[in-house]
């Protein structure tokens, strides 16, 4: 018995010798090369096409720069020996594999003919990734990421993080346990105002805080219509403070503060919609799965309506919507930096454009909550209609079959 056992041990001992000590020795090589270089993953930096901003209301926290991670002796060795692992324990970030995304919300996964790209798709609804990028193209328009996509192993990666606050919200909107937020009254919020002009185009004599106002008062006048309630921050041309804007929504369902954009680049036009970057621990977070809804049907309408370029969805630590307590989104009608764009901001007929753009906003993010699951129990419930295979309480347990190795430093990705 004891010879079985030393026979054991050597065949034991050669075979990691032969198959893994290589992929070891050349771990340690570069290592001593370079002590600092360990696989990484930077969360990307998006570019703010916003050049001029405001003085107050359009100002965010400078983002804050995150340390390179130290190396981790055991993540660098599970990397060495399995080389398919290496993106999930890069700077600690969590990642589901794009087929594993595909089984979760029961989709297909194409890859297309650059092999670092694919596509998910179910019905009408089309997702497009390819690596590096750090944004996904839903529908035509761009949703960015908090981080980039990963092409690692031969697989696409995603952030789990931007699996669960992006990619099921759009997707699989009923798998999102939050109470759905009513829809009755809304607060617009012209921008700026008072001793706060905003941008300026001063060849056309035009100022952002007038032509806001101009556009919230026929946008206000086309919602009441409908049956909506809705309230302005501001009715003239009178400056608020930003602390009292998000503060007036208090007892509303929905805010949106209307904005012209500005740049160095005078070429430089379309439309653009903000909302709070995603589980940031503000206030207004908490509100994150409708804010992702609500942002991608006012862009996707806007754009429709006024024939603007689609500049995508972003994100941005705007103090309007930092300390809301209702979805809100900040939307960048178009430059008064561009004097072809200025022209159409300043037009009474194009305003009504925009304005139906606007309404056509509100009436597709309300028919988008609809998709979400209704309270159990209620008579009226959606569910057969729109709810796939995949039940909201099977998903967190399906979740589980994508947990790490046991003993390794890869966290299991379980939703908040």
């Amino acid at each position: 018995m004891r010879a079985l056992r030393s026979h054991l041990g050597q065949f034991f001992c050669v075979f990691l010798v032969i198959f893994w000590a290589p992929g070891v020795l050349r771990m340690w090589a570069a290592a001593s090369k370079n002590p600092t270089a360990t696989a990484k993953i930077t969360p990307p930096k998006v570019a703010q096409s916003k050049t001029v901003p405001s003085q107050t209301e359009k100002t965010k926290a400078a983002p804050e720069a995150k340390a390179a991670p130290k190396g981790n002796c055991v993540a660098k060795l599970m990397a060495a020996l399995f080389p398919s692992l290496k993106s999930n324990f890069a700077a600690g970030i969590k990642y589901l594999t794009l087929d594993e995304i595909a089984q979760l919300l029961q989709m297909k996964a194409f890859p297309e003919a650059k092999k670092n790209q694919a596509t998910l798709t179910k019905g009408q609804a089309v997702v497009r990734f390819a690596a590096g990028d750090n944004f996904v193209t839903y529908q035509k328009s761009k949703i960015f990421l908090a981080q980039k996509i990963v092409f690692s192993g031969g697989k696409l990666h995603i952030s789990c993080d931007d699996y669960s606050q992006v990619l099921v919200p759009l997707l699989a909107p009923h798998l999102v346990r939050e109470k759905k937020p009513s829809l009755r009254t809304i607060v617009i919020d012209p921008g700026h105002g008072g001793k706060d002009s905003g941008a300026v185009n001063a060849g056309l004599g035009l100022s952002e805080k007038m032509l806001v106002l101009q556009i919230a008062k026929l946008f206000q006048a086309e919602l009441v219509k409908r049956g909506y309630r809705a309230t302005l921050t501001r009715d003239d041309d009178t400056f608020i403070e930003l602390k009292n804007r998000p503060a007036k929504a208090k007892n509303a369902d929905f805010f949106i503060s209307l904005h012209c954009n500005s740049a160095a680049n005078h070429l430089a036009h379309g439309v653009e919609v903000f909302t709070l970057p995603r589980a940031r621990k503000f206030p207004g977070n908490a509100c994150d799965p409708w804010n992702l809804i609500a942002v991608y049907s006012f862009l996707s309408a806007s754009t429709a309506a006024t024939g603007f370029e689609n500049r995508g969805l972003k994100t941005a630590e705007f103090a309007v919507l930092k300390s809301l307590s209702v979805p809100g989104v900040l939307i960048e009608m178009g430059f008064l930096s561009n004097l072809e764009e200025a022209r159409k901001l300043a037009d009474p007929l194009f305003q009504k454009k925009i304005v139906q753009g606007l309404v056509n906003g509100i009436e597709k993010y309300a028919a988008n909550l609809i998709k979400f699951e209704p309270p159990r129990g209620s008579r009226f419930s959606l569910r057969k209609k729109i709810t796939p295979k995949i039940e909201p309480e099977k998903h967190a347990a399906n979740l589980d079959q994508f947990k790490s190795p046991k003993g390794s430093q890869l966290v299991k990705f379980s939703e908040k």
